[in-house]
């Protein structure tokens, strides 16, 4: 559940980004949080408004309740998340992959893909 909330917030931030800082392009803003759960936040219908900010951005952009993640581990959820791939296809089953496995092609992350468009 940690790890769906997690997508889930990131869609609903990487939703609520407009264009206006680079153009022509969209700006991409993303902010991941591990640990974060939707019964606590008041977009999701949660009582008690803790986090007005991401409250802020769901009002003005867009929230997916029905987000799921391709792993509850966070690391090959970031990975899955910055590739666009599953995580048999990166490669990277969880944190302690790190030290011994790289991503299998870097070059395919959403960091290098913004950096080749400027």
């Amino acid at each position: 559940m940690k790890a769906s909330a997690f997508l889930a917030v990131f869609g609903l931030l990487l939703g609520a980004c407009g264009t206006g800082l680079f153009e022509p392009g969209p700006v991409v803003l993303v902010i991941t949080v591990d640990d974060l759960r939707p019964d606590h936040l008041a977009c999701y219908g949660a009582p008690l408004d803790v986090t007005p900010n991401l409250t802020s951005l769901a009002r003005e952009g867009t929230v997916l309740p029905d987000a799921i993640t391709p792993s509850t581990a966070i690391t090959p959820a970031l990975a899955s998340i910055h590739t666009s791939l599953a995580v048999p296809h990166h490669g990277l089953y969880s944190a302690k992959a790190i030290g011994a496995h790289r991503l299998q092609d870097p070059r395919f992350t959403l960091a290098s893909q913004a950096s080749d468009r400027g």
